[in-house]
């Protein structure tokens, strides 16, 4: 476990608990997420073997992330469980 006590001012540090989750990549433009988000809402998850699960999502921005950058990636991930 890595020490979160000492934040940059601006920032929040918070601890998750142990979760599953389903990962995916956007590619592109922040702009564009909103197609990455149809994707996973409107499709991956309805033919899935998961159900989301009122957990906490994330982002996760490597370094170095410009938005500027055509290949830009981001990972989304988001909480599931296999269906009942």
């Amino acid at each position: 476990m890595t020490d979160i006590s000492d934040v940059p001012e601006g920032m929040v540090a918070r601890e998750l608990p142990e979760q599953l989750y389903a990962k995916f990549i956007h590619r592109g433009p922040v702009a564009n997420l909103d197609q990455t988000l149809r994707y996973i809402w409107g499709t991956w998850l309805p033919k899935s073997d998961y159900d989301y699960i009122e957990k906490p999502d994330f982002e996760l921005y490597m370094p170095g992330f410009n938005d500027a950058d055509p290949d830009n990636e981001l990972y989304l991930h988001i909480p599931v469980q296999l269906k009942d």
